[in-house]
């Protein structure tokens, strides 16, 4: 299928969305929580997209 961008790998969605698109052709890259990369930091998200190079990113994260 493609390349897919997650960010909240981490999470209850993105984690089923990480195990389950593989499944369904796609290859999975993304941000498994804030530790990792604080989805708040736009720079920094614009690059990790930008070296996954995917064809889809779906949001998943969220920051209290």
């Amino acid at each position: 299928m493609g390349r897919l961008f997650v960010t909240g790998l981490g999470g209850h969605l993105g984690s089923e969305l990480g195990r389950r698109a593989p499944e369904a052709g796609w290859e999975v890259a993304g941000i498994m929580g804030s530790a990792e990369l604080d989805v708040r930091d736009g720079p920094a998200v614009r690059a990790a997209v930008a070296d996954a190079r995917p064809d889809v990113v779906v949001h998943t994260a969220y920051r209290l």
